[in-house]
């Protein structure tokens, strides 16, 4: 796989919300977001001869809403939050471990209707 990615991608549609925390990890598994799960398999010892950057990303068109983007890691940890405050939100980080990550997009100023979005997650 040296040299190469891999792309998950998905959409859905963020409910509107005031969440002036920068952060969905809160909300979580709540219907005041949207979320995604993609499961990770590392194969053992993969990381002792390769790194892998791993991208979380999502996007939406309304540049008038404002979306936040957190990861929660396999056991209910945040891995990380974005709330840049433009169309787009991004995470990354480097070899994770193996394990089911919920994707979870939530509002920081959104509304009044559901934001739809793209997202991605991208392996390299």
């Amino acid at each position: 796989m040296l040299g190469k990615s891999v792309v998950v991608n998905w959409s859905g549609s963020i409910p509107p919300l005031a969440n002036g925390t920068s952060d969905c990890s809160k909300l979580a598994d709540t219907p005041a977001v949207d979320q995604h799960v993609s499961t990770i398999t590392v194969p053992t010892g993969i990381y002792n001869s390769l790194n892998a950057k791993f991208t979380f990303n999502i996007k939406w068109d309304t540049a008038d809403n404002d979306e936040i983007l957190t990861v929660l890691k396999p056991d209910g940890t945040t891995l990380a939050s974005s709330d840049g405050g433009v169309p787009s939100e991004t995470v990354e980080s480097n070899n994770l471990a193996g394990g089911a990550y919920k994707i979870v997009g939530c509002g920081f100023v959104s509304g009044p209707d559901p934001q739809p979005y793209t997202g991605s997650l991208t392996i390299q």
